[in-house]
């Protein structure tokens, strides 16, 4: 299946089979307001709670305005339970410790660095300034 996202300029093919992504979070609480920050911000939250095998998510902040999330699970090896990816201290990367496969998450796309694979992306609406809203 394809996806358009942001008005077509990126497409790529949805390789995660879909899950139910839906919940808010607010810049005022805990562990969110480590997003406050501008560039490069970014966390993994919803751990055991949301995204394939419930994976968790990674929120990034890519500027101002720019609010990402995406699934927390190695594209290259999605049927390996064990494929939940970590972040990188400078927060820049996302990375597999199954198979090691590191992800751009600082750029749009969040692809695979030397690869072509990319992380599973999910909507953020902005309710206001504080509050956004991550759903698929």
């Amino acid at each position: 299946m394809l996806t358009g996202i942001t008005c077509g300029v990126e497409e790529y093919e949805d390789l995660l089979p879909d899950v139910h992504v839906d919940f808010r979070f607010d810049l005022s609480y805990p562990p969110y307001t480590q997003l406050r920050d501008v560039y490069p911000n970014a966390i993994k939250v919803k751990e055991r709670e949301a995204g394939y095998n419930l994976h968790g998510i990674i929120l990034v902040r890519l500027s101002g305005d720019d609010f990402r999330a995406y699934d927390a699970t190695c594209t290259r090896n999605i049927q390996v339970e064990t494929s939940a990816l970590t972040l990188s201290e400078d927060r820049f990367t996302a990375h597999c410790p199954k198979c090691g496969a590191e992800y751009a998450i600082q750029q749009t796309g969040a692809y695979e660095k030397n690869g072509k694979y990319h992380l599973q992306r999910y909507r953020v609406l902005s309710i206001n300034d504080h509050e956004k809203h991550v759903v698929n």
